[in-house]
């Protein structure tokens, strides 16, 4: 079992398998095999590939965030999901969220079977409170369901910009936000299909502004939800 000091990077082609440890730092650099961890730090940046397998427990509040190139799978399965979540009695104060934020993003991520709880968004962010996407090549989140996230701008569950990404038979419910309680959309190519969006709380559930780009919406359930079901301006949908 390893323990991890500040700024301790280590080589995806070790793929170490972290079991039970705690990470403690102000800024943690991480490329690794999560298989079930715990981290306190205020931003942890990922320069390298982080596969999650089981559980990512958040102590306090912070971002994780991927840098160029880094990518993250977190495969689950319905018997066996992926929970990133803070810790017991920590649901009040959150945690940052998932951010790809990089420019010329070229290489994809992807989410399966995962569980986002309690994710807010801070004074340094204020869209996106779950997952923030900006100039990323292809994001896939399937099977996923985010529960209690929230934004003081754009985007209570994810907030997407000018990026590819594709969300099916994922779950919303109890978002907040001023627009996109569960989906903020800004100049990019996305699909929703099979999604489920209730109990949320917002001006609207979903919030498009497109500029000419790609919206795909097949099959989805919004019902039960404070505010409009869609926003929708300047794109191109079916």
């Amino acid at each position: 079992m390893k323990r991890f000091t500040q700024q301790l990077s280590l080589s995806i082609l070790l793929l170490v398998f972290l079991w039970n440890h705690h990470v403690n730092a102000t800024s943690i650099i991480a490329t690794d095999t999560i298989t079930y961890d715990a981290w306190i730090a205020d931003t942890v940046l990922v320069q390298s590939n982080v596969y999650v397998i089981d559980t990512l427990i958040i102590e306090g509040f912070y971002r994780i965030e991927f840098g160029m190139n880094a990518v993250l799978y977190a495969n689950g399965s319905s018997a066996s999901p992926v929970y990133f979540k803070p810790m017991v009695g920590n649901e009040g104060v959150g945690w940052g969220g998932l951010v790809f934020n990089a420019i010329s993003y070229t290489t994809s991520s992807g989410l399966n079977y995962c569980h986002l709880y309690y994710a807010k968004n801070d004074s340094l962010r204020s869209d996106g409170g779950g997952i923030y996407v900006s100039d990323h090549a292809d994001l896939t989140l399937q099977n996923c369901t985010f529960k209690n996230c929230g934004a003081v701008g754009l985007g209570g569950a994810i907030f997407i910009n000018n990026s590819s990404v594709a969300i099916q038979n994922c779950f919303f419910t109890g978002g907040l936000a001023g627009n996109g309680s569960a989906v903020a959309i800004q100049q990019s190519d996305i699909s929703l299909v099979q999604n489920i969006i209730a109990n949320n709380d917002g001006a609207n559930q979903i919030y498009v502004y497109g500029e000419g780009r790609y919206l795909n919406m097949v099959n989805n359930t919004i019902s039960n939800n404070y505010g409009a079901p869609l926003y929708c301006t300047g794109i191109n949908a079916t």
